[in-house]
């Protein structure tokens, strides 16, 4: 079943083009993965220093393993002079479709 990733990132004062630069190359490790099936990137347009990361992946297991690979841990690491408090990292499942049932 699909995992979905959501993470709300705020960038420290001066650090938005910096903080860009690693969530783009964090976008691509994703997309390069065979379990990621989305991966995007946005910016708030009104707060530039407020970034929202939306994926989609195969199982919650491989979502897991990619928070764990070496690159994502390296932006983990860097991560602490870039953003201005943790990473707001949610987890949701894709609920199947279910028909809608109306009292009558």
């Amino acid at each position: 079943m699909t995992a979905t990733n959501i993470a709300f990132l705020r960038a420290r004062p001066g650090r938005e083009p910096w903080l860009g630069q690693a969530l783009h190359a964090l976008v691509a490790l994703s997309r390069g993965n065979p379990d990621c099936q989305l991966a995007n990137l946005h910016r708030s347009e009104e707060d530039p220093a407020l970034w929202l990361l939306y994926e989609n992946w195969t199982t919650q297991e491989a979502l897991w393993r990619h928070l764990g690979s070496p690159g994502v841990q390296s932006f983990v690491s860097q991560s602490a002079s870039l953003l201005e408090s943790d990473v707001g990292l949610r987890g949701f499942r894709l609920l199947p479709r279910e028909p809608i049932e109306l009292a009558a």
